[in-house]
């Protein structure tokens, strides 16, 4: 619970937008949870891509398994083999759905 915390501190600190976590531990076998979260921009999404990569690398000194997508796609995911982090354009968030895809997951929630 503690990477996935950081990971959603670190993306709300990024002013990731709507992050929102998804246990589905009891419904997929490739991850426990999903982390989702949304990007005002491209170059937003860039960020979010790269401050995810450098600052689990650096303080948690893990490298995710893959990474998928570029800012211009609008979807970028990394892969921390349990968590898997998915940032988003407005519109592909939108499209995509997973929150509702996954809807069934319980919902993490790390609010003050």
């Amino acid at each position: 619970m503690e990477r996935l915390e950081k990971l959603y501190r670190l993306l709300e600190a990024k002013n990731g937008q709507n992050t929102v976590i998804i246990d589905i531990s009891e419904m997929a076998t490739f991850a426990n949870y999903f982390i989702i979260t949304g990007a005002m921009s491209t170059p937003h999404l860039k960020q979010l891509k790269e401050e995810v990569k450098y600052d689990m690398k650096h303080e948690e000194d893990e490298l995710p398994l893959s990474m998928e997508g570029d800012p211009a796609s609008g979807w970028i995911i990394i892969d921390y083999n349990d968590i898997i982090v998915h940032c988003f354009s407005a519109e592909k968030r939108e499209y995509y759905d997973l929150e509702r895809i996954w809807g069934s997951g319980k919902r993490i929630s790390f609010e003050d």
